[in-house]
């Protein structure tokens, strides 16, 4: 975290004010700007505290924000890079299932149709008539005896 030099009571100095060296050195190292001492640019209307003054190399500082806004747009734009494929890959999943589904669907209505057309058709009407006689036969096969079948047999 970047930490801007706070200022203390120094005596020594004419306005009473100073900054600690390892203030000013993290602030240096961890916000890799680079300082320059400006000397005797300075002035203003009380000639008492004209003089030297550090200020930061605004070239550098310049510089540097325009790296961080470029490393922010960068990484912006992979992001949604990222997430637009993301999405779109999404999107086709969703549609395609949603095809998928809708097909069957009418596969199965189709089938179901079909299948009310035949259950109700003349056809299978005669079948089940058809299957109903057979079902009379085969009970009346099953009720005769074999003594009766031979004495039948026999008579005719």
């Amino acid at each position: 975290m970047l930490m801007i030099p706070q200022p203390v009571k120094n005596p020594a100095s004419r306005d009473g004010i100073g900054f600690r060296a390892s203030d000013i050195d993290r602030y240096l190292i961890s916000g890799n700007i680079g300082w320059v001492m400006v000397e005797g640019r300075k002035k203003s209307i009380n000639p008492a505290i004209d003089g030297d003054y550090i200020m930061s190399d605004v070239e550098k500082a310049y510089e540097k924000a325009n790296d961080v806004i470029s490393l922010a747009q960068g990484a912006f734009n992979k992001t949604l890079l990222t997430f637009r494929a993301t999405i779109k890959n999404d999107l086709a999943s969703i549609s395609s299932a949603s095809n998928r589904v809708s097909n069957e669907s009418v596969k199965m209505n189709n089938a179901y149709n079909q299948t009310i057309e035949i259950l109700t058709s003349k056809g299978m009407e005669d079948a089940i008539l058809n299957a109903e006689r057979l079902a009379t036969a085969l009970e009346a096969i099953s009720a005769i005896k074999p003594t009766d079948v031979n004495f039948k047999f026999l008579e005719k």
